[in-house]
């Protein structure tokens, strides 16, 4: 009898699977804005990491964020799960005015060495701090692979992701390509 109850937990209660495989690898999307952001996944992770730069050529890098999570997607829809947010800097003038602001309650930020911001209140360009996600938040997004471009959801503030009833509901014009 306790057999078949804990075998029908395991049949209801859906677990973490792999992510297809034509998403499985690293993709990148073209210097934009100042920005290049790079997705890596794995069989059941995602890491992006989000690098902006001081010059339209994206050859001189200023500050980066990292987020690791956990990824289930299937039938186009993506949620992640927050492992981890970290930021670097590399820039000195960054470094010495976060550490004057106390960016994130610290005062010993450094030139090139990635800092764990995981569920911190940081004040990253602003005087107004904002809430980095928690280790356990969740995204829920969709995506699309098309001609080996990989494209997510577009963000708005009725579909931000934050709840699957808020998933993004079209998809954003810019685009990642496999590396």
């Amino acid at each position: 009898m306790l057999k078949t109850i804990l075998l029908s937990l395991f049949i209801v209660v859906p677990a973490l699977s792999a992510i297809p495989q034509d998403l499985v690898g690293t993709w990148v999307q073209p210097c934009k804005q100042k920005a290049v952001r790079t997705e890596v996944f794995s069989e059941e992770t995602a890491s992006l990491t989000e690098v902006y730069y001081l010059d339209n050529n994206c050859s001189q890098p200023l500050i980066a964020f990292q987020n690791d999570g956990e990824v289930v997607a299937s039938a186009g829809e993506m949620d992640f799960r927050f492992t981890r947010v970290a930021m670097t800097l590399f820039h000195s003038d960054f470094v010495d005015d976060y550490n004057a602001r106390a960016v994130c309650g610290f005062t010993d930020w450094q030139l090139g060495v990635e800092k764990e911001i995981t569920a911190l209140p940081c004040a990253l360009f602003t005087a107004k701090p904002t809430q980095t996600p928690r280790a356990g938040d969740m995204r829920y997004g969709i995506y699309m692979i098309q001609a080996n471009r990989l494209y997510f959801g577009k963000m708005t503030m009725q579909r931000n992701a934050l709840s699957p009833e808020k998933r993004p509901n079209e998809f954003d014009i810019r685009f990642y390509v496999r590396q």
